[in-house]
């Protein structure tokens, strides 16, 4: 590949205060055989599934739509593996205030 520039720390993830390392490719040095495409409606997101894959399909029938989902749920999906350990850690967070609290009403 031929470098075209160079940018700047990247931080792509609020949840991680360090910058990572990135690197950005043209499609032209390298294409992928995969897209993705946002669309904003004020209605129902899922609503324009069909009229999309009938576009998409009008287009390049040999291109399907897959896994089409709201922004949310990308985001959500993104963040699951840092939900995960989360979850326990409020459980015993609450257990631990729970304890705390019957333990500050015996003492009175």
């Amino acid at each position: 590949m031929t470098v075209i520039g160079i940018v700047g720390d990247v931080r792509n993830d609020l949840a991680r205060p360090d910058a990572e390392p990135m690197a950005y490719r043209s499609d032209r040095q390298e294409s992928t055989q995969r897209l993705c495409v946002l669309l904003r409606t004020r209605g129902d997101p899922l609503a324009l599934v069909r009229p999309l894959q009938r576009e998409v399909a009008a287009l390049d029938r040999s291109m399907p739509v897959q896994q089409p989902m709201t922004l949310d749920a990308a985001v959500g999906e993104g963040l699951a593996s840092r939900r995960l350990p989360v979850m326990p850690m409020t459980a015993f967070g609450a257990l631990a205030l729970l304890l705390a609290s019957v333990g500050a009403l015996r003492a009175n």
